[in-house]
């Protein structure tokens, strides 16, 4: 309650040390993190409106940008999310909504949208058009398998929505994930602590 106390120089260097020395370089390397996967998510999904005559490099690049956000990014945050939500229940951590009970840890910004980032991601694969277009029909009814061509009759209804729907939305996540950014600029903090508190 006092300001005097939070301006206190002992407080001041101890709290410029910790950031400085410990904290900030963990928190950068977690955000790092996040920026390359958003890279990725960006290149995996620039080209949603796509054509079979696209260059096969292009194919393989799409591909390759979809298997490492899908392993590394969704995989890693359904297991930190696994793993905090069996904690939850386990330890009695929840609260309440109505009759339901949901992980205390899930009232911080940040770790709901990366659950909601984690949905949208598992959503996208369901409906992947690479994987859904694997094994097409050919003229004489025979089956082939074709490797990562995101067009075919299979996959016709599934290209708008859910798949198209879901990626707006995870952009968007990946994008509120960062926004904790804003701590690195005294400036954009202080104006989202003033958003924050209207």
């Amino acid at each position: 309650q006092d300001v005097s106390i939070v301006c206190h120089p002992v407080l001041v260097l101890v709290a410029d040390l910790i950031w400085g020395r410990v904290a900030c370089r963990s928190f950068l390397f977690r955000k790092a993190w996040m920026i390359l996967m958003l890279i990725l998510f960006i290149v995996s999904q620039s080209s949603l409106s796509h054509s079979d005559d696209e260059p096969q490099g292009t194919k393989w690049v799409v591909f390759f940008c979809r298997c490492v956000i899908y392993i590394f990014s969704m995989g890693l945050m359904l297991y930190t999310h696994v793993r905090k939500i069996m904690k939850a229940y386990r330890t009695k951590d929840t609260f309440s909504v109505g009759w339901l009970r949901f992980p205390s840890y899930l009232t911080g910004f940040q770790e709901a949208c990366s659950l909601l980032l984690v949905h949208s991601l598992i959503v996208m694969l369901a409906s992947e058009p690479i994987l859904h277009c694997m094994k097409q029909t050919t003229a004489d009814g025979t089956e082939e398998t074709v490797l990562v061509t995101r067009t075919c009759e299979a996959h016709s209804g599934l290209n708008f929505f859910p798949y198209s729907v879901f990626s707006m939305i995870s952009m968007f996540l990946y994008f509120f994930l960062l926004v904790d950014l804003a701590v690195l600029s005294t400036r954009v903090s202080a104006f989202f602590l003033v958003c924050g508190r209207m």
